[in-house]
């Protein structure tokens, strides 16, 4: 199993199509395909059922699907972590009183911050 096997997998699954996901990564579908039929194989379960191009998630997939989402945060974290040494960012963003904010909200909010604010640390703070 690889993290570029993982991406594959995670990518499918977010964006609905292989060839979606293969446009997301700059990869061609049929690298996605091997990539996820790679994956399944080495882990021994069918994460996809399959109807012509169509892939829906199985029930193993479904299972492993936030496990697998889980270890790409991981790695996004130990990436910013190293980045963050090397280039320390200038300006800290807190926000307060959110922890009542869904996490796909939080984590989402966190990208675009990271993606046009490139100077901001944007961090969370739960109490009142």
């Amino acid at each position: 199993m690889t993290l570029e096997q993982l991406n594959a997998f995670n990518s499918v699954v977010k964006y609905g199509s292989v060839r979606a996901a293969g446009e997301k990564l700059n990869k061609t579908p049929s690298s996605i395909s091997i990539a996820l039929k790679t994956l399944e194989d080495s882990l021994g379960m069918t994460l996809f059922c399959r109807q012509g191009h169509r892939l829906t998630l199985s029930n193993e997939g479904l299972e492993i699907y936030g496990r697998v989402q889980h270890i790409l945060e991981n790695v996004n974290e130990v990436k910013e972590y190293v980045s963050d040494t090397k280039h320390p960012r200038k300006h800290q963003l807190t926000v307060s009183n959110c922890e009542d904010m869904p996490p796909e909200l939080k984590h989402r909010l966190k990208q675009v911050i990271d993606d046009e604010f490139p100077a901001f640390t944007l961090n969370y703070s739960d109490s009142r």
